[in-house]
């Protein structure tokens, strides 16, 4: 029925990733066989996809470290304005010297505009291109949509619905079309071409190619939407925004969802997903969107226990695993555009409101659990960190750690003494006070910086001579004792040694510790470049 060079050709344009795909049953679902591997996308597939026999997704992305596709769709939903603003899309990519194509969706009242390239291109760019586009011709991106909805945004969203996807992942899928005799590629008064497969060659012939230079272009902004940024891929962490939800580590964050499981939202959901109203479920899915794909899994296990067709009196209240994806990616694609989640203040205004809302030092859920080299962006808007201070910290963070740094304070001050504390202090934001130790309140380090380099040589000559472990550098000298007591004989000794006026008075009048942000990096972390200017002695 169908030719081999008709079944290479739906390959060649629509199939990038040919060791998995879903399979569309009640519900889309990824195709396995019985042990849970995944199906092939093999000539029979899509043969039997074209006859109508069953119905498949492909799926855009390649996952890391390639994260490219090789077509970019937009999906508008059966809106009164979908026709007119696929058109819409379609004539300004026209105009661009591209080669769209539109497709009429299977339920006969929805759009895809189809757009294809040359050569395998970063979802990245792609997704740009097609935003840019959207925001050229004056198409909505933002504000309310959904099937029937008579709202001005008619774009769901688009394929690929993510820049990267972990490599683990599967990103979204898209229907494939020409199934059976839907799905077809139509005129703009939705004729279908008369011949499918001629439309197809020549859509084959005019791909973009992947060197296009609207591939290069920046993001654009759109009225009322916040400045959408470029998106690189992950390599270790996704740089290119002052968004930390853009900065995840992919390949970490299915160890980082499971600490979400912690959050009182999350427990709440899962243990009666029915004291939400929708609006408070939409806000989770944006804080679990936070983590690509790898909150997927539990964006349904958060969902898969709603059902209010009882109390609301219609079968349509009730968990849809379709629906819980559909919105799960819309989360992900607001984020990729510089959006934030939904904080857990507004999420009280939604009608839940977590029980541990004025305690909890998390603000987001996507927060819960998680260090602040991720969580910092939002904890202090007059103290936001670069891209580069946040790589630093978070290398520090894995390095160190706080529950280290402290140990390494006084012991009556180390409990007062926060992460957030540590962090603005080894970001040389705001340095660490506190009062020079007494005989209940000692130290483990021991530092000062003198007025020349003789008094500094003089000084560790007379500890290293009685067997203490010192060292000097320029006019500052140091000691690292594993032990308490060991520094606070230091300490006494000098004590003693001054009042004899073998050392003079120290000019400095504060007792401050501070590292310079570039030794964070150093073999002896957090202890090099440790500043102790005692008050008295």
């Amino acid at each position: 029925m169908f030719t081999q060079n008709e079944i290479d050709l739906v390959r060649e344009l629509f199939i990038h990733r040919d060791n998995a795909y879903f399979e569309f049953k009640s519900s889309w679902a990824r195709a396995q066989n019985l042990d849970k591997t995944d199906k092939t996308v093999s000539d029979d597939v899509l043969r039997n996809h074209l006859k109508g026999q069953f119905r498949i997704g492909t799926l855009p992305t390649k996952p890391e470290p390639d994260n490219n596709c090789k077509f970019i769709a937009a999906d508008f939903d059966d809106n009164k304005l979908a026709q007119e603003q696929a058109w819409q899309l379609h004539d300004f990519l026209k105009q661009s010297g591209l080669h769209p194509l539109v497709e009429l969706s299977h339920s006969g009242k929805g759009y895809h505009v189809w757009l294809f390239f040359e050569a395998p291109v970063l979802a990245s760019k792609a997704r740009t291109l097609m935003l840019n586009a959207l925001v050229g011709a004056g198409i909505p991106i933002s504000g309310d949509t959904g099937k029937g909805k008579n709202t001005k945004r008619a774009l769901d969203r688009l394929f690929p619905a993510q820049d990267a996807v972990a490599s683990t992942g599967y990103g979204n899928q898209i229907a494939l079309p020409l199934y059976g005799n839907k799905c077809q590629f139509v005129d703009r008064y939705n004729n279908p071409f008369s011949d499918q497969w001629a439309v197809l060659e020549e859509a084959l012939e005019k791909r973009t190619p992947a060197t296009h230079l609207l591939l290069e272009e920046e993001r654009k902004k759109a009225e009322g939407v916040p400045a959408i940024q470029n998106f690189s891929a992950p390599s270790p962490t996704i740089p290119g925004a002052n968004n930390w939800y853009r900065q995840m580590k992919l390949p970490d964050n299915v160890q980082k969802v499971e600490r979400l499981r912690g959050c009182e939202m999350i427990k709440a959901g899962i243990q009666n997903a029915n004291q939400l109203e929708e609006p408070a479920w939409y806000a989770v899915m944006s804080n679990l969107a936070a983590y690509g794909e790898a909150g997927l899994e539990l964006a349904h296990e958060f969902s898969k226990g709603y059902d209010k067709t009882a109390t609301k009196g219609d079968a349509s209240y009730v968990y849809d695993p379709k629906e819980t994806e559909k919105k799960f990616y819309r989360g992900i694609d607001a984020i990729q555009r510089d959006m934030i989640p939904v904080s857990c203040k507004k999420i009280a205004e939604h009608g839940w409101t977590c029980p541990n809302l004025d305690s909890c030092e998390y603000k987001f859920i996507a927060h819960y659990g998680q260090p602040l080299s991720t969580t910092l962006w939002d904890k202090d808007k007059a103290n936001r960190i670069t891209n580069e201070e946040r790589d630093a910290l978070m290398a520090w963070e894995q390095k160190v750690g706080y529950d280290q740094y402290r140990s390494w304070f006084p012991e009556t001050a180390s409990k007062r003494i926060s992460d957030y504390r540590i962090a603005m202090h080894l970001l040389g934001r705001k340095p660490l006070t506190i009062t020079y130790p007494g005989e209940k309140n000692q130290v483990r380090s021991f530092h000062h910086t003198w007025e020349n380099v003789l008094l500094a040589e003089a000084f560790i000559d007379h500890f290293v001579l009685k067997g203490y472990q010192g060292d000097r550098s320029g006019h500052s000298t140091w000691f690292l004792q594993n032990e308490y007591d060991t520094t606070w004989e230091i300490a006494t000794e000098w004590r003693a040694q001054k009042a004899k006026g073998f050392f003079p008075e120290s000019t400095k009048e504060d007792f401050i510790w501070t590292v310079d942000f570039s030794a964070l990096d150093h073999p002896q972390a957090p202890y090099y470049g440790l500043l102790i200017i005692p008050k008295t002695l």
